[in-house]
């Protein structure tokens, strides 16, 4: 965290960060995470492996990421049959 303060959201947890909080995961958890800045704001200085054949997916807003194919889509839940005859 370069300056301000703020709000990790991790999973169903969330942890207060502040200037000079580092924040280190490893790639393929599945845990969702999101920073929400403070009243003041936030200022964060974010990194990746940005692979080509990652797939992520954005549970908040039900986004799912295919970043090798540069396409963003909505998931919508479906019947496991639908369409079957």
């Amino acid at each position: 965290m370069l300056d301000g303060e703020g709000a990790l959201l991790f999973g169903d947890d969330e942890f207060p960060v502040r200037r000079g909080h580092v924040i280190a995961r490893p790639p393929g958890t599945g845990v969702a995470h999101a920073f929400r800045a403070a009243e003041n704001g936030l200022t964060l200085l974010a990194y990746g492996t940005r692979r080509t054949a990652d797939l992520c997916y954005y549970p908040r807003s039900r986004k799912l990421s295919f970043r090798g194919l540069g396409v963003i889509g909505r998931i919508t839940p479906v019947e496991y049959w639908e369409g079957e005859e």
